[in-house]
Protein backbone atom coordinates (compact mmCIF):
# COMPACT_ATOMS: atom_id res chain seq x y z
CA UNK A 1 0.00 0.00 0.00
CA UNK A 2 1.36 3.57 -0.78
CA UNK A 3 2.12 5.73 1.91
CA UNK A 4 -0.25 8.74 2.56
CA UNK A 5 3.03 10.81 3.23
CA UNK A 6 5.94 10.40 1.72
CA UNK A 7 8.97 12.51 2.32
CA UNK A 8 12.05 12.70 0.33
CA UNK A 9 15.44 13.62 1.11
CA UNK A 10 14.35 17.13 2.56
CA UNK A 11 16.97 19.77 3.60
CA UNK A 12 15.77 23.16 4.52
CA UNK A 13 17.43 26.08 4.80
CA UNK A 14 17.00 29.80 6.47
CA UNK A 15 18.46 32.31 4.91
CA UNK A 16 21.16 30.05 3.42
CA UNK A 17 21.58 28.13 6.52
CA UNK A 18 20.55 24.65 6.86
CA UNK A 19 18.34 23.41 9.63
CA UNK A 20 17.33 20.39 8.17
CA UNK A 21 19.52 17.93 5.90
CA UNK A 22 18.73 15.33 3.94
CA UNK A 23 15.74 13.76 6.09
CA UNK A 24 13.41 11.03 4.60
CA UNK A 25 10.34 9.40 6.48
CA UNK A 26 6.88 8.59 5.69
CA UNK A 27 3.67 8.15 7.26
CA UNK A 28 0.66 5.27 6.53
CA UNK A 29 -2.90 5.55 6.71
CA UNK A 30 -4.03 6.07 10.15
CA UNK A 31 -0.02 5.79 11.39
CA UNK A 32 0.92 8.10 13.99
CA UNK A 33 5.06 8.95 13.24
CA UNK A 34 6.85 10.49 16.69
CA UNK A 35 9.39 13.20 15.33
CA UNK A 36 11.65 13.42 18.37
CA UNK A 37 14.94 15.71 19.79
CA UNK A 38 15.95 18.57 21.55
CA UNK A 39 15.09 21.80 20.52
CA UNK A 40 16.77 23.34 17.57
CA UNK A 41 16.68 19.39 16.01
CA UNK A 42 14.43 20.74 13.04
CA UNK A 43 11.17 19.04 13.84
CA UNK A 44 8.86 21.63 13.60
CA UNK A 45 10.62 22.68 10.68
CA UNK A 46 9.48 19.50 8.65
CA UNK A 47 5.96 20.47 9.40
CA UNK A 48 6.25 23.55 8.12
CA UNK A 49 7.75 22.44 5.09
CA UNK A 50 4.83 19.79 4.75
CA UNK A 51 2.37 22.64 4.77
CA UNK A 52 4.33 24.75 2.70
CA UNK A 53 4.54 27.71 5.04
CA UNK A 54 8.37 28.26 5.91
CA UNK A 55 7.83 31.84 5.47
CA UNK A 56 10.41 34.05 3.58
CA UNK A 57 13.55 33.71 5.62
CA UNK A 58 12.88 29.45 4.89
CA UNK A 59 13.33 27.47 1.45
CA UNK A 60 13.24 23.99 0.57
CA UNK A 61 16.49 23.40 -1.19
CA UNK A 62 15.85 19.38 -2.12
CA UNK A 63 13.61 16.99 -1.79
CA UNK A 64 9.94 16.05 -2.19
CA UNK A 65 6.73 15.66 -0.21
CA UNK A 66 4.24 13.40 -1.63
CA UNK A 67 0.49 13.48 -0.25
CA UNK A 68 -2.19 10.99 -2.29
CA UNK A 69 0.45 11.18 -5.33
CA UNK A 70 0.61 14.72 -5.49
CA UNK A 71 4.10 16.80 -5.07
CA UNK A 72 3.48 19.64 -2.13
CA UNK A 73 6.47 21.16 -2.95
CA UNK A 74 4.86 21.69 -6.69
CA UNK A 75 1.76 23.69 -5.99
CA UNK A 76 0.95 26.98 -5.66
CA UNK A 77 -0.20 28.81 -2.36
CA UNK A 78 -3.52 28.74 -3.83
CA UNK A 79 -3.29 24.85 -4.68
CA UNK A 80 -2.18 24.73 -0.86
CA UNK A 81 -4.98 26.16 0.99
CA UNK A 82 -6.82 23.39 -0.59
CA UNK A 83 -4.96 21.16 1.11
CA UNK A 84 -4.42 22.94 5.10
CA UNK A 85 -7.77 21.89 6.98
CA UNK A 86 -9.72 19.54 5.17
CA UNK A 87 -6.61 17.00 4.30
CA UNK A 88 -4.05 18.16 6.60
CA UNK A 89 -5.08 19.66 9.98
CA UNK A 90 -2.49 21.20 12.34
CA UNK A 91 -2.61 21.42 16.12
CA UNK A 92 0.01 23.97 17.11
CA UNK A 93 1.84 24.35 20.30
CA UNK A 94 -0.01 26.99 21.94
CA UNK A 95 -3.42 26.94 20.27
CA UNK A 96 -4.01 30.11 22.12
CA UNK A 97 -1.38 32.20 20.42
CA UNK A 98 -2.86 30.73 17.13
CA UNK A 99 -6.59 32.22 17.67
CA UNK A 100 -7.67 35.50 17.39
CA UNK A 101 -8.09 37.08 21.00
CA UNK A 102 -11.16 39.73 19.62
CA UNK A 103 -13.18 36.97 18.35
CA UNK A 104 -15.32 34.00 20.19
CA UNK A 105 -13.88 30.66 19.88
CA UNK A 106 -17.66 30.20 17.88
CA UNK A 107 -16.53 32.38 15.52
CA UNK A 108 -13.77 31.37 14.66
CA UNK A 109 -14.57 27.72 14.00
CA UNK A 110 -17.37 28.79 11.75
CA UNK A 111 -14.97 31.00 10.16
CA UNK A 112 -12.75 27.86 9.39
CA UNK A 113 -15.04 26.15 7.61
CA UNK A 114 -16.66 28.31 5.83
CA UNK A 115 -13.19 28.79 3.72
CA UNK A 116 -13.59 25.16 2.74
CA UNK A 117 -17.37 24.10 2.61
CA UNK A 118 -20.52 26.10 2.67
CA UNK A 119 -22.18 25.47 6.11
CA UNK A 120 -24.37 27.40 8.40
CA UNK A 121 -23.29 28.91 11.79
CA UNK A 122 -25.50 27.15 13.61
CA UNK A 123 -24.51 23.72 11.42
CA UNK A 124 -20.59 24.46 12.88
CA UNK A 125 -21.72 24.64 16.42
CA UNK A 126 -23.10 21.67 16.39
CA UNK A 127 -20.01 20.00 15.03
CA UNK A 128 -17.71 22.08 17.24
CA UNK A 129 -20.11 20.90 20.15
CA UNK A 130 -19.98 16.93 19.37
CA UNK A 131 -15.99 16.88 19.07
CA UNK A 132 -15.58 19.28 22.24
CA UNK A 133 -17.84 17.16 24.28
CA UNK A 134 -16.08 14.00 22.92
CA UNK A 135 -12.84 15.36 24.33
CA UNK A 136 -13.75 16.58 28.07
CA UNK A 137 -15.55 20.13 27.27
CA UNK A 138 -19.44 18.99 28.33
CA UNK A 139 -19.98 22.62 28.42
CA UNK A 140 -19.06 23.35 24.64
CA UNK A 141 -22.16 26.19 23.92
CA UNK A 142 -20.33 28.35 26.94
CA UNK A 143 -16.46 27.58 24.80
CA UNK A 144 -17.93 28.64 22.05
CA UNK A 145 -19.66 31.96 23.29
CA UNK A 146 -15.93 32.73 24.94
CA UNK A 147 -13.29 34.44 23.96
CA UNK A 148 -9.41 32.90 24.21
CA UNK A 149 -8.48 34.83 27.16
CA UNK A 150 -11.66 33.54 29.09
CA UNK A 151 -10.52 29.77 29.11
CA UNK A 152 -7.80 28.10 30.41
CA UNK A 153 -4.57 26.69 28.47
CA UNK A 154 -5.66 23.52 28.74
CA UNK A 155 -8.88 24.20 27.17
CA UNK A 156 -7.42 26.58 24.57
CA UNK A 157 -5.58 23.48 23.57
CA UNK A 158 -8.70 21.26 23.00
CA UNK A 159 -10.26 23.65 20.57
CA UNK A 160 -7.10 23.88 19.05
CA UNK A 161 -7.37 20.23 18.48
CA UNK A 162 -11.24 20.86 18.20
CA UNK A 163 -10.21 22.71 14.94
CA UNK A 164 -8.02 20.67 13.32
CA UNK A 165 -10.40 18.00 13.62
CA UNK A 166 -13.58 19.60 12.14
CA UNK A 167 -12.74 18.66 8.72
CA UNK A 168 -11.92 15.26 9.40
CA UNK A 169 -8.40 15.94 7.74
CA UNK A 170 -6.17 12.39 7.01
CA UNK A 171 -3.35 13.65 8.25
CA UNK A 172 -3.11 15.62 11.48
CA UNK A 173 0.49 17.51 12.44
CA UNK A 174 0.43 17.73 16.26
CA UNK A 175 3.83 20.23 16.78
CA UNK A 176 4.35 20.14 20.55
CA UNK A 177 0.50 19.87 21.27
CA UNK A 178 1.23 18.42 25.57
CA UNK A 179 4.43 20.97 26.38
CA UNK A 180 2.21 24.11 27.81
CA UNK A 181 -0.20 21.78 29.65
CA UNK A 182 0.36 20.18 33.19
CA UNK A 183 1.20 16.60 33.49
CA UNK A 184 -2.50 15.65 34.34
CA UNK A 185 -3.71 17.84 31.17
CA UNK A 186 -1.20 16.60 29.10
CA UNK A 187 -2.22 12.73 29.81
CA UNK A 188 -6.17 13.63 29.16
CA UNK A 189 -4.70 15.12 25.68
CA UNK A 190 -2.54 12.26 24.65
CA UNK A 191 -5.90 10.33 24.88
CA UNK A 192 -8.14 12.54 23.29
CA UNK A 193 -5.75 12.55 20.56
CA UNK A 194 -5.45 9.02 20.39
CA UNK A 195 -9.06 8.93 20.43
CA UNK A 196 -9.46 11.05 17.70
CA UNK A 197 -7.10 9.05 15.46
CA UNK A 198 -9.60 6.18 16.38
CA UNK A 199 -12.75 8.39 15.70
CA UNK A 200 -11.51 9.86 12.56
CA UNK A 201 -9.24 6.88 11.27
CA UNK A 202 -6.51 10.38 10.89
CA UNK A 203 -2.92 9.67 10.28
CA UNK A 204 -0.79 12.06 12.77
CA UNK A 205 2.94 13.36 12.70
CA UNK A 206 3.50 14.01 16.25
CA UNK A 207 6.31 16.51 17.37
CA UNK A 208 7.56 16.39 20.54
CA UNK A 209 10.70 16.46 22.28
CA UNK A 210 8.52 14.71 25.76
CA UNK A 211 10.14 10.72 24.97
CA UNK A 212 7.10 9.81 27.40
CA UNK A 213 4.70 10.90 24.63
CA UNK A 214 5.83 9.41 22.27
CA UNK A 215 6.32 6.09 24.32
CA UNK A 216 2.58 6.27 24.92
CA UNK A 217 1.10 7.29 21.20
CA UNK A 218 3.71 6.92 18.20
CA UNK A 219 3.93 3.79 15.77
CA UNK A 220 7.06 4.40 14.41
CA UNK A 221 9.46 7.14 15.48
CA UNK A 222 12.13 9.50 13.96
CA UNK A 223 14.98 10.43 16.01
CA UNK A 224 16.74 14.17 15.01
CA UNK A 225 19.88 15.53 16.26
CA UNK A 226 21.13 19.28 14.29
CA UNK A 227 18.72 18.74 11.62
CA UNK A 228 19.82 15.47 10.62
CA UNK A 229 18.07 11.43 11.23
CA UNK A 230 19.82 9.99 14.00
CA UNK A 231 17.65 6.65 13.92
CA UNK A 232 13.94 5.96 12.29
CA UNK A 233 11.74 3.13 12.34
CA UNK A 234 9.45 1.39 14.16
CA UNK A 235 8.66 2.46 17.81
CA UNK A 236 9.29 -1.00 20.01
CA UNK A 237 13.04 -1.18 18.63
CA UNK A 238 14.17 2.63 18.34
CA UNK A 239 12.93 3.22 21.76
CA UNK A 240 13.88 -0.23 23.24
CA UNK A 241 16.51 -1.09 21.61
CA UNK A 242 18.51 1.93 20.08
CA UNK A 243 21.46 1.69 18.05
CA UNK A 244 22.69 4.92 18.10
CA UNK A 245 23.90 6.82 21.39
CA UNK A 246 21.87 9.81 21.11
CA UNK A 247 18.39 7.96 20.99
CA UNK A 248 19.79 6.01 24.10
CA UNK A 249 20.12 9.55 25.89
CA UNK A 250 16.82 10.83 25.34
CA UNK A 251 15.27 7.32 26.39
CA UNK A 252 17.56 7.88 29.88
CA UNK A 253 16.63 10.85 30.19
CA UNK A 254 12.49 10.17 30.72
CA UNK A 255 11.48 10.51 34.03
CA UNK A 256 10.24 7.14 36.09
CA UNK A 257 9.07 6.67 38.95
CA UNK A 258 10.05 3.48 40.66
CA UNK A 259 8.07 2.12 43.64
CA UNK A 260 10.49 0.45 46.61
CA UNK A 261 8.85 -3.19 46.85
CA UNK A 262 8.57 -3.76 50.50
Amino acid sequence: MEPLLKAEHLTVCYNGVPAVRDVSFQVKEGEILGIVGESGSGKSTILRAVLGLLGKAGRLTQGNIWYRGKNLTELTEKQMRLFRGPEIGTVFQDSKSALCPVRTIGAQIYEAMRAHERVSKKESWRRAGEILEKIGLTDWERILRSYPFELSGGMNQRVGICIAVMMRPSLLLADEPTSALDMTVQKQVAEELLFLRQECRSAMILVTHNMGLVEKMADTVLVLKDGETREYGDREWVLKEPKDGYTRELMDSVFRLKREVL
